[in-house]
């Protein structure tokens, strides 16, 4: 029976997940490939959460044990809340930007989630998961009021990219590198990087300045690779 991947096309995370299948040359059918739709908020469905409590995705089901997250000292560093990239996808730091995104993607993204929380509290047979779902419900609402979130979030990415990252990043990190590929794509997709070409210029146009070297070394020499293509090349960053 082959291993179950429960992911979502434009998910950073799921992202990782697929990079690592990819370049590690998995036999054709030895992974099944299931998508768990994030803007509709199927991750919060009592179904889904019967397999993983925490509703999130990459999500692998192998004979029944089912994989969750990962423990690697950099991994927790690139996963950290404070330097959310899917925060990233929504925040804003001046008007233009807070028009553009109410206009698109992002607030999709945020009203179907809610619009499939408010549903799913109120559901008798969702029920054991009540507690789960307002705690979301009231994550999910700050985004109303997220100007002011935003200006000390981008400042928290700023620090991981030339602080922290070049401290920590090696050429070669094992496990960790599908993690930060895919939080350095999805920085460049945000920052407004379409493709292969500008992923590394959208970065440093957005927080200003060059990229440390080690970053940048390690980042252009992912690119290129067939993994990344496979995951990026016709689907675009996300």
């Amino acid at each position: 029976m082959p291993a179950t991947l429960y992911t979502f096309s434009a998910s950073i995370w799921g992202a990782a997940a697929e990079l690592a299948v990819a370049q590690l040359g998995y036999p054709a059918g030895a992974v099944e490939v299931k998508t768990i739709n994030l803007v509709e908020g199927q991750n919060f469905e009592p179904s889904f959460l019967d397999k993983n409590i925490n509703g999130t995705l990459p999500t692998l089901d192998v004979d029944g044990e089912v994989y969750k997250n990962t423990t690697d000292v950099l991994i927790r560093v690139i996963h950290e809340e404070q330097y959310d990239p899917n925060f990233a996808l929504l925040l804003v730091r001046n008007p233009e930007e807070l028009a553009a995104k109410a206009a698109a993607i992002p607030k999709l993204f945020v009203a179907g989630r809610q619009a499939t929380l408010n549903r799913l509290v109120a559901d008798p047979a969702a029920a054991k998961y009540a507690d789960f779902y307002k705690a979301k419900l009231e994550g999910n609402g700050f985004l109303l009021n997220f100007f002011e979130v935003s200006q000390a979030h981008f400042e928290k990415l700023r620090a991981l990219i030339y602080e922290i990252l070049p401290k920590q990043l090696q050429a070669e990190n094992g496990e960790a590198d599908f993690h930060v590929v895919a939080w350095l794509t999805r920085i460049a997709a945000t920052s407004g990087g379409t493709s292969a070409g500008d992923a590394v210029e959208a970065i440093e146009k957005s927080f200003g300045a060059p990229l440390p070297p080690t970053v940048k070394s390690f980042f252009t020499k992912w690119i290129p690779r067939d993994s990344w293509k496979t995951v990026y090349g016709t689907a675009g960053l996300h």
